[in-house]
């Protein structure tokens, strides 16, 4: 018998109830952390979906690669899941530095992907988001 989905409030609970997990995982393995932006307001998910990851300008500027010399890549988009508190954006800190490359945030998303078959790691992603640890819902992760 197949497993029933879970309903997105089952999910924001899911979620919810494994963020105290993933802050004492990080701490164990020696780093200070920070949780950010669990819920993003619609105003910010438009501007994230609008504005480049690069040089933070407008999209509107049809010329992006010509007038700022790369491709427009997008700091996040409109139906994010912090939209719906399914995501949540660490810092990593150690020594008092703060981890900035995806890659040093590896071994903690590899940590809360087991933890549920629901859980993803932006360190996946097409354009590597590292510090964003999520719930699957609607597709998104």
């Amino acid at each position: 018998m197949a497993a029933r989905t879970l309903t997105l409030h089952e999910k924001q609970l899911l979620f919810s109830a494994w963020l105290p997990a993933l802050g004492k995982e990080a701490r164990r393995r020696g780093y200070q952390v920070k949780f950010l932006e669990l819920q993003r307001s619609k105003a910010s998910a438009e501007w994230n979906a609008t504005h480049c990851r690069v040089c933070k300008k407008h999209r509107s500027d049809t010329l992006h690669a010509l007038s700022h010399g790369h491709k427009f890549r997008a700091i996040g988009i409109k139906a994010s899941l912090h939209r719906l508190c399914l995501a949540i954006d660490l810092q990593l800190w150690k020594n008092g530095k703060l981890l900035d490359l995806s890659e040093q945030y590896r071994e903690l998303g590899k940590w809360w992907k087991r933890q549920h078959p629901l859980f993803c790691w932006g360190g996946d992603f097409r354009n590597p988001d590292g510090g964003h640890f999520s719930c699957q819902h609607g597709g998104r992760k």
